[in-house]
């Protein structure tokens, strides 16, 4: 499933199937049901996601622009 660490995956799921479990009116006895259907449904997302987005499980490079950069960049100056 993506990039995603196995913690940040069982996390989602997690969440995911206790939202299903009160959906369904807080049923006892089905905790696995609900853990299957929540895996099935964040991997297809996931999977979409992909898709759509390729690039989404690249790294992207961060700038971080100093005072004086923004500041010439504000005034509408164009430094090449």
């Amino acid at each position: 499933m993506g990039n995603l660490r196995p913690e940040a995956r069982e996390n989602i799921i997690r969440k995911k199937a206790h939202e299903l479990w009160e959906q369904k009116g807080r049923r006892p006895g089905h905790a696995l049901d609900d853990w299957l259907e929540a895996e099935k449904i964040i991997d297809a997302e996931q999977k979409v996601r992909r898709s759509v987005d390729p690039v989404e499980d690249r790294e992207v490079p961060i700038v971080i622009l100093d005072s004086d950069t923004t500041s010439r960049f504000r005034s509408g100056s164009k430094r090449v």
